[in-house]
């Protein structure tokens, strides 16, 4: 495999719909690709918990985030937008 012994960070969002329709797939793809790869993460943010070992759930908190300026917010929009 190409990750095979490198670091790496799987980020998967909004996975409740896989982890209700999936009849244990999505559980049975995280533990194999754990058990293959070691040296992988994976974060999952889900409204239900995936079921598997060394499973961690984090309640949910809320940060206050100011918003930005609207020049500013169309500044970094090109900038990053931009090739």
């Amino acid at each position: 495999m190409h990750l095979n012994g490198r670091k790496s960070l799987l980020c998967i969002d909004n996975a409740e719909d896989l982890i209700e329709s999936s009849n244990n797939e999505f559980k049975q793809l995280i533990v194999e690709c754990l058990k293959a790869l070691p040296n992988l993460y994976i974060l999952v943010t889900s409204r239900t918990q995936i079921g598997i070992f060394e499973e961690s759930e984090f309640q949910e908190t809320h940060y206050a985030v100011n918003p930005l300026r609207t020049a500013y917010s169309v500044e970094l929009f090109l900038k990053l937008a931009s090739p």
